[in-house]
């Protein structure tokens, strides 16, 4: 399936509206938080859902489980 593109335009703010079409397939709701990703020329938009999901797996997971020692040591650095 290709991607379908909408247009809208941007505000004397200096604010975009996401059209109606768009809003309901990301479960976008009045008074929710949308994270914008961009990446070049490119933007991405999404609902966030929660910082703790927004944030998850931003980092890689370790290659080996940590002590607590070791693993002080790191976040020190």
């Amino acid at each position: 399936m290709g991607a379908t593109t909408y247009f809208s335009s941007v505000s004397p703010k200096e604010q975009i509206t996401l059209c109606a079409e768009v809003r309901p397939s990301l479960g976008i709701r009045p008074k929710d938080q949308v994270a914008v990703e961009v990446e070049g020329d490119t933007v991405g938009i999404g609902k966030v859902r929660s910082w703790l999901l927004a944030h998850f797996q931003r980092a890689p997971a370790l290659p080996r489980p940590l002590g607590w020692h070791e693993f002080t040591r790191i976040a020190a650095e």
